[in-house]
């Protein structure tokens, strides 16, 4: 309401010859221009976080392929109402190994879209490591073995051939296969 009665006014003034400098006129339009676009829009992380399943900060995968997994999630979150997080990484910081960083990260990952039931899939290409971290809920049946198992002889023959989409897509095949 205030940007409209103000605008009509500048403009009334503006055209009566009472302003008659239009870089002053200029200056109000991009002000109310520049707060609407900063303060009309609200953004809600936990939807942005809730939409995005894979983080690849190595730049393993390329866009279409980081498309393409992030639409199965998309797909497996809407069927079973679990989350799944796909995560490359150059680093694991502090943590003593992969397997920790990913429960870490899947603890976060969940904390963040407010559901108890994920898996998480890390990939460090330049460490050479793959980890497959389990909430409790989910871990009944994707067992820490079963994870294992999709690692080595489902992931890692694909990758060491250079295929990472491929292996990490089977794998995403083989985890939705236990836990339906």
């Amino acid at each position: 309401m205030f940007y409209t009665s103000g605008l009509l006014l500048w403009i009334y003034l503006f055209s009566m010859n009472i302003i008659a400098n239009k870089s002053v006129l200029l200056l109000y339009f991009m002000a109310i221009a520049f707060s609407n676009s900063c303060f009309s829009q609200e953004v809600n992380s936990s939807n942005l976080v809730s939409k995005i399943h894979v983080y690849d900060y190595e730049k393993i995968f390329t866009a279409e392929e980081v498309i393409m997994l992030s639409e199965i999630i998309s797909n497996y979150k809407e069927e079973s109402k679990n989350e799944m997080l796909i995560a490359t990484t150059h680093s694991i910081g502090d943590f003593p190994d992969i397997q920790e960083y990913a429960t870490y990260l899947g603890s976060r990952y969940s904390n963040d879209v407010k559901n108890e039931n994920i898996v998480t899939i890390i990939i460090s290409k330049e460490l050479k490591q793959i980890a497959i971290a389990t909430s409790p809920t989910i871990q009944e049946k994707l067992t820490d073995k079963k994870c294992s198992q999709i690692i080595e002889e489902t992931i890692i023959p694909r990758i060491q051939k250079g295929y990472f989409f491929d292996g990490i897509t089977e794998g995403i095949y083989q985890i939705l296969k236990i836990l339906k």
